[in-house]
C-alpha cells in the first residue's frame, strides 16, 4: 500500500476524534481535506491547520461505538513512525499545516502503541527539527516511562475518558479500564507540576492535557456529564473536555446503541455550559435541576439560569460586583472586564455597553445603567423567553429600543467612504446618537425601513477639513480592516468627540468609546503579526547564488 493511500485511509479513520477545538473540520479545499488536513481553533481565537491522522486503525479492542474495533470489516493500514514523521515534516515545510494531531488504535499492546507514537514525536523534533504543534493520544495502560517520553516531545496529550460514567464504559467499551485512563491523566498532571517546580514548565506538555467523552450513546443526562467534566477539571487540571456527539455507523449496528444521533444542539449546549463552569464561576447544580437534568436546547444555559432566577435582576452595571455581571445574559468575560474598568471614569450608559462589547439585545432586560432602568414588569413578563430566542443568523442590530426604526443610517463601503461621510456628518453637527453608520454589506442584508420613515438630518453644509491627531488616522486604517459591523459607528463616536474639544481622548484607555476601537485595532494588529510569524522561508538557489524565498500561509 503506497503512502498516499495509507494517508487517505488513516485520515478518514481519524475524523471521529473531536479532541481538538473545532472538532477537526476539514478544510474547504478538497485536495487538503483528502490529505487529512483539518482546521482547529486555538484559545486565543486563531485557526490553525493540523494533519489529523491515525498511526494505525488496527485495534485489539472491541468498543461497540468505534468503527475501528477489532471485529469491524474495514480496510486496515499502519504507518511506521518514520513515514508519518516524514509526511508531517514535508507538509509543514510546504506551509500546508501548522502541526500534527496523532491518534491510533491499540496495536499489539498499550506499550507498543505508545512507544510508536512517542517515536514519531521524537523523530519530528530531532531528525526533522520540527517546530510545529504536536498533539498525541495517551494510551491508557502504557508504562509511565513511555508517557513521560511522549510528553517531553509533544505540546499536548489526551487520555480520553470515552464515556461519562464507569458503567457506560463497561457497557460499551468492555476492554477499557476507567482506572487506567485516570492513572494516565494523574501521571501527566504530576509530570507537569514537577516541570513547573523545576522552573521548566515548557519541558513537558506546555499546552497541557485534554480529554474527550461521547454523548448520546447512552441515556446519561447532561447533569451527570457536566459533573464528570467538573471532577476531571478539578482533579487533573485539564485544559479542555471535548464533547463528541455519537454518530451511528451502519456497519456497527448494535442493540445497545441508539439508531439516531443526539440533536446537534446538545453538543453545543454542553460546550456553553462547560465554558460557564470554567470561566464564569457557575456550578453544575446551577445549570441543571433534579426536575430537568438535561440542558434546554432552545436557549443557552446562561439565559436559562437567568430566567429561573429573575428575582436577582436587574443588576446595576455601575455598582455590581464582577461576579454578578458575569451572570448577566449578553455580557461576556471580556466585556465585563471592560465595564469594570470603564465605570471608574464615569457612569455608564446603555450605549456605552454596546461600545464595550455587550450584546444589548439580551442584556438590556437584565441591567440598570445611568440612562436605563427596565420596568420590573418587563423582566417578569411571561413571554420574555420567547422575545430572547433570536433566530439563527439574525443580526441583533438593537442598540436601544426603537433605534433601527427612528435613526437614519449611512452605509459605509470602505475607509475612504467613511472619511467622506464622517466629514459631512461632522459639518452638519450630527451627533453619534442621531445617526447609525453601518457596513454596506449589513445594510443590504437587513430589511430596513424606507428613508422617509427616519428622522431627517439637517441640511448639508460644506464639509470643512477636520483637525484630528495623527494617531487617529492609523487607528482608522487598522479598525477599517476589521469585520465587526459596528466599526464605523465606533470610529465616528471617537471622531465626533475629538471635534468637540476632547483632544486627549485617545490617551484615555478606559473610556468606553476608546476601549472599543482599541480592542478592534488590537485584534487586527494581532492578525498581522500572526501572518508575519506564519510566513516561513525556504532556501532556493538562482543564478546569483543562494537566496531565501518567503511562502505566505494558505489560510
Amino acid at each position: 500500500m503506497n503512502l498516499r493511500h495509507k494517508l487517505r485511509v488513516l485520515a478518514e479513520a481519524a475524523r471521529f476524534d473531536a479532541s481538538c477545538a473545532g472538532g477537526g473540520r476539514e478544510q474547504g479545499d478538497g485536495r487538503l481535506g483528502a490529505l487529512g488536513v483539518c482546521r482547529s481553533a486555538t484559545p486565543d481565537g486563531r485557526t490553525i491547520a493540523l494533519l489529523k491522522v491515525l498511526l494505525s486503525n488496527e485495534c485489539i479492542h472491541t468498543c461497540h461505538f468505534c468503527i475501528n474495533r477489532s471485529t469491524s470489516d474495514v480496510e486496515r493500514a499502519t504507518f511506521t513512525p518514520a513515514e508519518i514523521a516524514s509526511i508531517t515534516a514535508e507538509l509543514y515545510r510546504r506551509n500546508l499545516i501548522d502541526g500534527l494531531f496523532l491518534s491510533s488504535g491499540v496495536v499489539r499492546s498499550a506499550d507498543h502503541t505508545m512507544e510508536q507514537m512517542a517515536e514519531v514525536a521524537r523523530l519530528l523534533r530531532t531528525a526533522h527539527q520540527f517546530g510545529g504543534y504536536i498533539h498525541l493520544k495517551a494510551v491508557p495502560g502504557a508504562s509511565p516511562e513511555l508517557l513521560d517520553l511522549a510528553g517531553r516531545h509533544a505540546d499536548r496529550m489526551s487520555a480520553n475518558v470515552e464515556l461519562p460514567t464507569v458503567d457506560d464504559l463497561a457497557a460499551l467499551a468492555p476492554d477499557k479500564n476507567a482506572d487506567d485512563i485516570e492513572q494516565a491523566m494523574a501521571l501527566m498532571r504530576q509530570r507537569q507540576e514537577e516541570a513547573f517546580d523545576e522552573g521548566r514548565p515548557r519541558s513537558f506538555l506546555p499546552a497541557g492535557q485534554v480529554t474527550q467523552m461521547m454523548i448520546g450513546a447512552t441515556p446519561t443526562p447532561d447533569a451527570v456529564i457536566l459533573a464528570t467534566a467538573a471532577r476531571l477539571y478539578d482533579r487533573h487540571r485539564l485544559r479542555r473536555v471535548y464533547y463528541s456527539a455519537y454518530q451511528p455507523v451502519a456497519s456497527l449496528a448494535a442493540r445497545d446503541l441508539p439508531a439516531q444521533p443526539p440533536p446537534r444542539a446538545r453538543e453545543q449546549r454542553l460546550y456553553e455550559a462547560d465554558w460557564l463552569l470554567r470561566t464564569y464561576g457557575f456550578r453544575v447544580d446551577e445549570l441543571t435541576t433534579p426536575e430537568q437534568p438535561d440542558l434546554d436546547l432552545t436557549i443557552d444555559p446562561k439565559l436559562a439560569w437567568a430566567l429561573r432566577h429573575r428575582h436577582l435582576f436587574p443588576v446595576d452595571v455601575n455598582r455590581a460586583e464582577r461576579g454578578e455581571l458575569l451572570r448577566v445574559p449578553g455580557l461576556g468575560a471580556r466585556s465585563v472586564d471592560r465595564i469594570v474598568a470603564a465605570r471608574r471614569q464615569r457612569a455608564l450608559r446603555l450605549a456605552d455597553l454596546v461600545a464595550l462589547g455587550a450584546v444589548l439585545v439580551r442584556a438590556r432586560f437584565f441591567v440598570v445603567a445611568a440612562d436605563h432602568n427596565p420596568d420590573a414588569l418587563l423582566i417578569d413578563r411571561p413571554d420574555l423567553r420567547d422575545r430572547l430566542e433570536t433566530p439563527p443568523g439574525q443580526l441583533p442590530l438593537l442598540l436601544t429600543p426603537g433605534l433601527a426604526r427612528t435613526t437614519p443610517r449611512v452605509a459605509i463601503a470602505d475607509l475612504d467612504d467613511f472619511r467622506a461621510q464622517a466629514r459631512a456628518l461632522v459639518a452638519r453637527g450630527v451627533a453619534p446618537d442621531r445617526v447609525l453608520l453601518v457596513d454596506e454589506g449589513a445594510q443590504r442584508s437587513l430589511d430596513l425601513d424606507e428613508a422617509d420613515d427616519h428622522e431627517p438630518l439637517d441640511e448639508a453644509a460644506e464639509p470643512a477639513p477636520l483637525a484630528v491627531p495623527r494617531s487617529f488616522f492609523a487607528l482608522c486604517e487598522a479598525v477599517a480592516c476589521h469585520r465587526d459591523r459596528g466599526r464605523w459607528a465606533a470610529l465616528y463616536r471617537v471622531l465626533y468627540r475629538l471635534q468637540q474639544g476632547e483632544r486627549e481622548l485617545l490617551t484615555q484607555a478606559h473610556d468606553p468609546d476608546v476601549a472599543r476601537v482599541r480592542a478592534l485595532e488590537a485584534a487586527v494588529l494581532r492578525d498581522v503579526q500572526r501572518a508575519v510569524e506564519r510566513t516561513r522561508l525556504r532556501p532556493t538557489v538562482d543564478g546569483q547564488g543562494e537566496v531565501l524565498v518567503g511562502f505566505a500561509s494558505l489560510q
